[in-house]
């Protein structure tokens, strides 16, 4: 019977060990321990294939005792979710989910010797910022911003009589079904949670602790069927690195830094709040001098040169902030970077996407974002979003933005310079090697870290709708389901087909949890959805899975903006990620209140 190597096993495997066979790998994994004879049979045997280039070798089996082995989550909220959702497992019926979860956590390998487990924790309170009064309060998170299936499950088996029990089902589907389901589910992503860390376990063997290296591996479908190649081959033809922008540009970039410096202070003091298309500053003129379109050309050159030096998966070190969609709105970037920080030598801030189209101050946030980059090349981090592509821009509204603001001779021509930095915008980045950020969502998961990281630049818009790349498209456009959306388990379950359009998914919890087991990581960050009264952020997937949006009001939602910051907490001994949201309070909730005399 082949057994899982433990972390320990792993971390000790020598880096020029003989190579295994793939064949090696095809047997059945099975559990060993207490688990045997508790829920249901394993899925089919767990192939693995390999993928150019050999990524060189692959630790041997190592029989595991069952004794004392425990895995510690690597993502969880702070101790008074914990707590309400031990209360509330613990008065539910045990399932035949719950029973396999309890066997195959009991059988999963335990931390190795100088392998950090890094907890990552979601605190339950978040910073609120309200321009109107410009005051700044400590809130604590409510039912709108933590999407959990435990409320359904609750409302199920706390129904008791038939006319309850009817006034909780609102799509046909009866108690009993719905448990079942529900357990089955659980079960299947039990087994695929389990099978993921075994080869997450089975590549950090290799000795590449920490590092999200281009091993070939894929992954494992659940279904027993071996998941696609994706596996991209650095184009023969592609040109090599850029050497980066010269010092005339970093000059001209931090000279636009420091005027966004002092407009971060004008708008600070401002004594009247408003929304960004409501303002009327010559913005332009003082960002980027009277000869802004100069300025916006070179700043697009420049960033252009600078991001064909870095990879397709940045890494970013914490204490970071990740800001969600901006859409042109600067007053409320603006606003943010006065609330709770402006970027800078000492602190890293990732950008997520979405940096145009839409908003009444487009060019003002590319540019502004571009000239940070170029200022601060190792601390600020931009990633592409569904938005940084030339058919959404013609669509949308930045092409007529460059149009109207520098002219028919200019504009065109410092719109495509935009369009060739867009084409070189990184996929993803990853923090502290921990937190994935990703604009859009995981698509259907079939697809890991290393893989992203061996695609090829640059992507113009013809490159994401080839049927080989529909999982990077995806990794722009899916959404993932809140698992409190139906009662109907499977409508939460796995990948189905998304209304924005054919070649978009949206993907359950499930795919969360298998994928971030996979590919060793805590937390996947997103944003590409604004929500109706949203506070901006929301923490879904049990805990695997946040958005973050950054424009509020956004097209008439009435939404708070949000940015979250990451840094690490406790000693060496039990190290933390901390992730804590800060809020900017809507004007257009705060305008209701007041004429409904709230």
């Amino acid at each position: 019977m082949a057994s899982i190597p433990t972390k320990r096993a792993c971390a000790a495997q020598e880096l020029d060990s003989p190579v295994q066979p793939a064949s090696s790998l095809s047997t059945p994994l099975q559990l060993v321990g207490s688990g045997a004879g508790v829920g249901p049979a394993p899925p089919p045997a767990v192939q693995v294939v390999e993928a150019p280039p050999s990524p060189g070798t692959l630790p041997a089996s190592v029989e595991v005792s069952p004794a004392g082995l425990q895995w510690r989550s690597k993502s969880k909220l702070s101790a008074e979710i914990a707590a309400n959702e031990l209360s509330r497992q613990a008065s539910m019926p045990e399932t035949l989910g719950s029973r396999t979860e309890s066997a195959a956590s009991s059988c999963l390998p335990s931390p190795g010797i100088g392998e950090q487990v890094v907890d990552i924790t979601v605190q339950t309170s978040y910073d609120e910022y309200d321009p109107a009064t410009r005051t700044k309060v400590t809130k604590n998170m409510g039912g709108d911003v933590l999407r959990s299936r435990r409320k359904l499950i609750r409302n199920d088996t706390d129904s008791g009589s038939s006319s309850a029990s009817e006034s909780v089902q609102t799509d046909g589907t009866n108690s009993a079904t719905f448990s079942q389901v529900h357990g089955e589910q659980d079960a299947i992503t039990n087994w695929g949670v389990l099978i993921g860390k075994a080869l997450w376990c089975r590549m950090k063997g290799q000795g590449q602790q920490g590092k999200r290296r281009k091993l070939g591996l894929l992954a494992v479908a659940l279904n027993g069927s071996t998941y696609l190649n994706r596996f991209t081959a650095v184009s023969k033809d592609a040109k090599p690195p850029s050497k980066g922008p010269g010092r005339g540009v970093t000059r001209r970039a931090a000279t636009v830094v420091s005027q966004l410096q002092e407009m971060v202070k004008r708008v600070g003091k401002e004594e009247t709040d408003m929304n960004d298309g409501e303002w009327r500053e010559d913005t332009m003129n003082f960002l980027f001098s009277a000869d802004y379109t100069d300025t916006l050309m070179i700043l697009a050159s420049g960033v252009r040169q600078l991001l064909q030096t870095e990879p397709t998966v940045v890494q970013v070190p914490q204490p970071c902030k990740v800001f969600g969609d901006i859409h042109g709105q600067l007053r409320d970037l603006l606003l943010l970077f006065h609330a709770y920080g402006s970027p800078g030598a000492d602190k890293h801030f990732v950008f997520n996407g979405d940096f145009v189209d839409r908003g009444a101050h487009q060019l003002e946030v590319v540019g502004v974002l571009f000239a940070l980059k170029l200022t601060f090349p190792s601390h600020v981090w931009l990633v592409r979003g569904n938005h940084e592509d030339l058919l959404m821009n013609r669509k949308y509204g930045f092409e007529e933005e460059c149009q109207e603001s520098l002219g028919s001779a200019n504009g065109p021509k410092t719109f495509q310079l935009f369009q060739k930095a867009f084409e070189w915008l990184p996929l993803a980045c990853l923090i502290d090697d921990q937190i994935l950020t990703v604009h859009g969502g995981l698509g259907d998961g079939k697809w890991t870290i290393a893989e992203l990281s061996c695609v090829p630049r640059p992507l113009n818009s013809e490159d994401f709708h080839t049927p080989e790349r529909r999982w990077l498209y995806n990794i722009l456009w899916s959404d993932p389901i809140p698992e409190d959306e139906a009662m109907n388990e499977a409508v939460v379950f796995g990948v189905h087909s998304s209304p924005r359009n054919a070649s978009a998914v949206k993907f359950g919890w499930n795919v969360t949890k298998t994928f971030c087991a996979l590919n060793g990581i805590g937390l996947v960050i997103r944003s590409h959805q604004c929500l109706e009264q949203g506070r901006g952020f929301e923490i879904m997937h049990e805990d695997k899975l946040m958005r973050v949006f950054s424009a509020r009001d956004y097209e008439e939602h009435r939404n708070d903006a949000a940015v979250l910051a990451i840094k690490r907490n406790g000693g060496a001994s039990a190290p933390q990620l901390l992730v804590r949201a800060q809020v900017l309070k809507s004007l257009e909730r705060f305008r209701g209140a007041q004429v409904n005399g709230v």
